[in-house]
């Protein structure tokens, strides 16, 4: 959605959170000789996702292949411990949200998440930031031969997802971080991310249902939120979005945080909630206070991701002196999804009247 904001109310709020850069609305993206070699794997986010693919039945993903390719890596899965989140609507913000708040309590932090905006190495971060250019072709590269024998013994069905995210586990685990931050992506029991041991998942998160993926993970809310449960481990707690107002205790304070929309509250109570849980169960770092003063909080101020009611000024024409029209970019896909990012825009006062337009 591209909504075109000249009222001044709406740039004044602006003024107050991230501006992105124009070069970054301007350059063109290419690509590495790593993901070169990645795009040899079945791409189902670009070729479709097929009929059943997410459900835990014969039509489903075979998890047992991601388990045989990571056995080949010796199981860098493992080697840390995780929070794993599933779910229709927030799961991206409310990861980004807890690895910020992890990271501000001096945690080193390793961050997964799917899709990305302008490059494929978004979805790799460690500290919020994105693994580089350089790092992430190494990576790739040196696993070329590994990776060629393992599409050979699966005949071909090895897929790009499932590449992608082993290889992330391994730069976790070769980067020593302290924790990680997880999100499936698709459904939750046959993702190619649901292959943590009870030993190592200190938390699952599953935020808000909806009708995403239909056909893949059952076609009803039943079989969608099934799929999505199977993240959950025995005898591992679990923190729902259903029950976020848990972490007000205390008397709620206000944040000024750089994800825009009033949806956001619910995502950062999720955050804050599973952050609390995560504190006693010995991550003590984690600090609550008030305002400027607690790494909760610090974290909430800091956690930015890219293309969600991402606020940004065109510039028109690389040598112009007056910057462009203010715009706002947002990748959310689906109905709910794009129905919150609206009602975000009515509330602004970018959205309604003669001065937007939404192209998707």
């Amino acid at each position: 959605m591209l909504a075109n904001a000249t009222k001044p109310n709406f740039c004044r709020l602006l003024s107050r959170n991230l501006l992105c850069s124009q070069h970054i609305l301007r350059r063109a993206y290419s690509t590495s000789e790593g993901e070169r070699l990645l795009n040899s794997f079945t791409n189902h986010e670009s070729s479709g996702i097929p009929k059943g693919a997410g459900t835990d039945g014969p039509a489903g993903f075979e998890l047992g292949r991601m388990h045989r390719l990571l056995d080949i890596l010796h199981s860098p899965q493992h080697a840390w411990p995780v929070v794993h989140l599933a779910g229709s609507k927030g799961k991206g913000s409310t990861a980004t949200m807890l690895a910020a708040i992890l990271q501000q309590s001096g945690y080193r932090v390793g961050l997964y998440t799917s899709p990305h905006v302008m490059s494929l190495r978004e979805r790799i971060c460690i500290d919020s930031m994105p693994v580089s250019e350089a790092d992430f072709d190494a990576l790739v590269l040196s696993h070329k031969d590994i990776l060629q024998r393992a599409a050979e013994q699966e005949q071909g069905q090895l897929s790009h997802f499932e590449v992608v995210t082993a290889l992330a586990f391994e730069h976790f685990q070769n980067a020593q971080i302290d924790i990680a931050v997880v999100e499936a992506g698709l459904g939750g029991v046959r993702d190619a991310t649901n292959v943590f041991s009870n030993a190592n998942l200190k938390l699952a998160i599953i935020t808000a249902i909806g009708r995403e993926h239909e056909q893949a993970l059952g076609g009803t809310i039943p079989a969608i939120t099934g799929a999505k449960a199977g993240i959950m481990k025995a005898g591992r707690p679990v923190a729902l979005d259903i029950i976020w107002k848990k972490a007000e205790q205390g008397g709620p304070q206000r944040v000024h945080m750089r994800l825009i929309g009033s949806h956001q509250a619910a995502n950062a109570a999720t955050a804050v909630a599973a952050a609390l849980h995560l504190r006693q169960d010995g991550m003590d770092k984690i600090s609550c206070g008030p305002p400027g003063a607690g790494s909760v909080v610090a974290g909430l101020q800091q956690a930015f991701l890219q293309g969600r009611f991402q606020v940004c000024r065109l510039q028109v024409g690389d040598d112009a002196e007056e910057p462009g029209p203010w715009v706002v970019l947002d990748a959310s896909r689906g109905q709910h999804l794009q129905a919150t990012s609206l009602a975000t825009g009515k509330q602004l006062g970018c959205v309604g009247d003669q001065s937007c337009v939404r192209a998707s």
